[in-house]
């Protein structure tokens, strides 16, 4: 099993280059997309977007079970017949699943057409065929999931990465090429429902080809039986999951009601910049989970200590420099992406204010994926229940009284009682001891480091014009940031010689 600090690191650099070409195609080749297929067109995609992230609360979390389960099976030798066996199963379940929504989707494509979108040019039958290739996509697109999940629990994550991204670069191109040359959205998603269904049989095979204990010869049985190993756990994730996007959503609807549309506007933009700070924090996830899963499969405490510890730091090391530098450069930041000074103005408190809540909520990111290698999930979907229940009368009363920063601070306050549950009970059922350790190394100095250079930097350059030297001063400051944290970080620093070490030319 790949336990070294070079593949760690490895898998941490090869998972931004994933979420990095998910950025492009989906956030850089908008503008092209616009002005190939016209906004109408475009709105359509936008719809597809929208429909397969609300179907992913049917994923039962399968994709996630598979990763943690496999993940648990390398670290403790399990034979290749029940292995084999539960895979079939898992994908036979998302194969089905997937199909089943796609045929819901396929089936309504006349009604959605007809009462649902409405469009002034488009022809009626062109959204129809769009959106029953949208069910058609949805359907090969569906069990890649557990097919990447498994891959990134047996740490493959390199070749579950450059899958992806090569998936993503060729559907870019033939996207653009295709539209070129007929420029239709049924087009678009032809060519969407060919590249999925080409990237799910590609992960598919490159897991059934790494499954430890699987050969050839190896025949595999759908058995229900199988699934006792998951089930509780992959109810729980879908749990997680629901509670979660219920999480993310309430502010945005109470917001809607109550500012007026272009304060509205704002924030959502504001929304959408700070969207992105998460995105730095998902691979670290992604790359520590399995070997937080083999650590508690194998009850090696001191091993869950340590790659707790090693995410913590990490995701100081490189989210809290960002957060910090969005939340002190957020207008001349707005401005170089907008070019709207309106917008600018009024989206700034909010983007600081939203950028100091994911900060706050990365901070649990290393807690979370403890309790997800250790199987309790419980703790995540009460802790979400509580905060749905608070976020509901909180951001309807905080936008009435103060608009937008008002409602921006939400997010801030939520993460505060996320953190305080959380935290609270994790360490002490599964990080005993750990406290101080968290405390003082791998949450508040990093902190009130990048606070700090953040700060300064900002009192330095009070006012910044035009998009290279905006972006030239905040890159330098990050970078800054960073190099500090790693200093005054032991394990970084530690790892950061093991790794240096190994790369020193003789």
């Amino acid at each position: 099993m790949m336990n070294s600090v070079p593949s760690r690191l490895v898998n941490v650099v090869a998972n931004y280059v994933g979420v990095a070409s998910s950025l492009v195609v989906g956030v850089a080749l908008v503008p092209v997309y616009v002005r190939l297929l016209g906004s109408e067109s475009y709105g359509i995609i936008g719809f597809f977007t929208t429909l397969y992230g609300v179907l992913q609360v049917m994923d039962l979390g399968l994709g996630m079970a598979v990763n943690r389960e496999l993940a648990r099976r390398q670290a403790n030798a399990h034979d290749g017949q029940s292995t084999a066996n539960l895979i079939r199963t898992v994908e036979i379940l998302s194969w089905g699943l997937g199909l089943l929504l796609g045929s819901a989707v396929w089936m309504v494509s006349d009604f959605l057409a007809a009462h649902w979108l409405v469009a002034q040019a488009l022809p009626h039958e062109a959204i129809r065929r769009s959106i029953a290739l949208m069910g058609l996509t949805i359907a090969l697109q569906w069990p890649s999931s557990i097919y990447s999940g498994g891959l990134m629990g047996l740490e493959r994550q390199v070749k579950s990465v450059t899958v992806t991204t090569s998936s993503n670069i060729v559907f870019a191109l033939g996207a653009i090429g295709l539209l070129a040359w007929s420029p239709s959205v049924v087009t678009f998603f032809y060519w969407r429902a060919a590249t999925s269904a080409c990237t799910t049989l590609i992960l598919r095979a490159l897991l059934w080809k790494h499954l430890p204990g699987v050969t050839r010869h190896t025949r595999s049985t759908f058995e229900l039986a199988s699934l006792s190993t998951i089930w509780r756990f992959s109810l729980g994730m879908a749990g997680v999951s629901l509670t979660g996007i219920a999480l993310l959503q309430l502010d945005k609807v109470i917001v809607s009601r109550v500012l007026t549309l272009d304060r509205f506007g704002a924030y959502m933009v504001a929304s959408t910049a700070a969207g992105i700070i998460p995105q730095f924090v998902a691979p670290i996830f992604s790359a520590f989970l399995p070997a937080l899963s083999s650590a508690v499969a194998r009850e090696d405490r001191e091993g869950i200590r340590t790659q707790f510890h090693a995410s913590s730091q990490l995701i100081s090391m490189v989210v809290f420099p960002i957060a910090c530098a969005v939340a002190l450069f957020a207008e001349p930041l707005l401005l170089v992406w907008t070019k709207n000074a309106g917008v600018a103005a009024h989206g700034a408190p909010v983007l600081s204010l939203l950028a100091a809540g994911a900060l706050l909520n990365s901070v649990m990111v290393p807690f979370y994926a403890v309790q997800v290698a250790s199987g309790w999930t419980k703790v995540a979907t009460m802790t979400n229940l509580v905060l749905i229940a608070i976020v509901i009368p909180y951001s309807y009363m905080a936008a009435e009284r103060w608009g937008a920063p008002g409602a921006a601070s939400t997010w801030l306050v939520l993460n505060a009682v996320y953190i305080g549950i959380g935290s609270t009970l994790t360490l002490r059922r599964l990080l005993v001891g750990e406290v101080a350790k968290w405390i003082t190394l791998d949450v508040m100095r990093p902190l009130v480091i990048s606070v700090l250079i953040m700060a300064v930097s900002r009192w330095l350059f009070p006012r910044l014009g035009g998009l290279v030297q905006t972006l030239s001063v905040v890159s330098v400051a990050t970078l800054l940031t960073m190099g500090t944290v790693v200093l005054t970080a032991p394990q970084l620093r530690r790892k950061a010689g093991v790794l240096l070490a190994r790369l020193r030319v003789p």
